[in-house]
C-alpha cells in the first residue's frame, strides 16, 4: 500500500514572445532569426495541507504579475533568452513559496522543466 508523501499545486499562464538563438547549428539556422512562440508557463509549488494552503487563483495572479515584471508579457522580445532561462527567472521569484519546478514550453510542444530543492537536500 502506498502512503501520501506530499502535495503540490500547479498554476498556468502564457504569453506571446519572440526570441532567437544566435548559436543555432546550420541544420536549424532559421532559429538565428527572431521567431514567434506562445510560451506556456506552469509553476508547481509544494503545499503542506489539503485545505487551500495556496489558493490557485491567487498564485496564478502572482505568477502573471511576476511574468510582467520579468518582461514576459504579450509581444515580448526576449533576445536570445531560452525556455530554461525563462523558467529559472520565474522560479527564482517563487523560492520563498516552496517552488518545486517550473515548466516552460514553446507552442505547447517542446519544453523544459527547471527543478528546485533545498540547499542541502539530497535527491535519490
Amino acid at each position: 500500500m502506498k502512503k501520501k508523501t506530499g502535495s503540490v499545486i500547479t498554476v498556468k499562464a502564457q504569453f506571446i514572445g519572440y526570441h532567437k538563438w544566435d548559436g543555432a547549428p546550420a541544420e536549424v539556422s532559421f532559429l538565428q532569426n527572431y521567431h514567434r512562440h506562445i510560451f506556456y508557463v506552469t509553476l508547481c509549488l509544494a503545499v503542506g495541507h489539503d485545505d487551500r494552503e495556496k489558493e490557485f487563483f491567487m498564485v496564478q495572479r502572482q505568477l502573471k504579475d511576476v511574468m510582467v515584471e520579468e518582461g514576459y508579457d504579450n509581444e515580448a522580445v526576449l533576445g536570445s533568452e531560452s525556455c530554461e532561462m525563462i523558467a529559472t527567472n520565474i522560479g527564482n521569484r517563487f523560492c520563498d513559496m516552496d517552488v518545486e519546478w517550473v515548466k516552460v514550453s514553446e507552442d505547447n510542444e517542446n519544453s523544459t522543466v527547471v527543478f528546485y530543492k533545498e540547499e542541502n537536500e539530497v535527491i535519490w
